[in-house]
């Protein structure tokens, strides 16, 4: 398994005012990672500064052993494909144009899309369930189905890393076990690594190879789903006594 990202001493913020801090984390190729935590404890944070989209307060950020900071941004897509919950404002766009957005790093944006180019792009479409909107403009589509479209991007654009923020949040539950159980089999056929960030607890402990569990005092542990069970971390994720981890559920419940 390669190192295809990691971070050092990593503080993580905007300007001066520390969100979370001493992340040391890697990513390596075949495993899925989950950055866990209550809604508004640093876990967007972290995604931005792991995808380059603003700088570390402290500590660096490493891709393919390289700092982030002497990536250009292009050079930077070829590395690491990002999802997240923000609208795309491109309404104008039909589904299949934008989901070709994610070959333009390796073509260029004026460049041609190849007959191979054409198949990765169908391909991903195909794996994601929203080949049958190709000709829909984003504006058409319901947030889950604009979701699955920005997924399908990324897998199109072929990366070592795909980065998810909060990947989950307009699918429906049938739509979430669909999503992950295909990035899980990208990860293992295709050798990429997969760090989304979620909330939901339960699908977290099921489907990640490694935590990252940002609790309630924003103090970081990096595990398996049993290292954080075996150690009582995970019933640190949330600041009130009454709620208890169940393990036999893999969710918290009231105590």
């Amino acid at each position: 398994m390669k190192e295809l990202l990691t971070t050092c001493c990593l503080e993580v913020g905007y300007k001066k005012n520390k969100v979370l801090s001493n992340i040391d984390l890697v990513i390596k190729s075949g495993e899925v990672v989950t950055i866990l935590g209550a809604n508004g404890i640093g876990k967007s944070t972290l995604i931005k500064t792991l995808t380059g989209e603003i700088p570390p307060i402290g500590g660096q950020v490493f891709v393919a052993g390289k700092p982030i900071k002497n990536y250009t941004q292009k050079e930077l897509s070829k590395h690491i494909a990002i999802v997240t919950t923000d609208k795309v404002q491109a309404g104008g766009l039909k589904v299949i144009e934008l989901i070709n957005l994610g070959r333009h790093p390796h073509i260029g944006y004026f460049g041609r899309l190849t007959d191979k180019d054409v198949q990765i792009v169908r391909k991903a479409m195909n794996d994601v369930g929203i080949a049958h909107k190709e000709n829909s403009f984003l504006s058409e589509l319901s947030d889950g189905e604009r979701q699955k479209v920005m997924i399908a991007r990324a897998i199109a654009q072929q990366t070592p890393v795909i980065i998810l923020d909060e990947p989950f949040s307009f699918l429906d539950t049938a739509s979430r076990i669909e999503i992950l159980s295909l990035l899980k089999n990208i990860c293992r056929t295709d050798d990429v690594g997969i760090l989304l960030s979620s909330h939901d607890v339960s699908q977290a402990m099921r489907m990640s190879d490694r935590i990252v569990l940002v609790d309630k005092n924003r103090e970081i542990s990096v595990g398996t789903p049993n290292d954080l069970i075996r150690d009582n971390k995970i019933q640190n994720m949330f600041n009130n006594p009454d709620i208890i981890y169940d393990q036999s559920q893999s969710d918290f419940v009231l105590k």
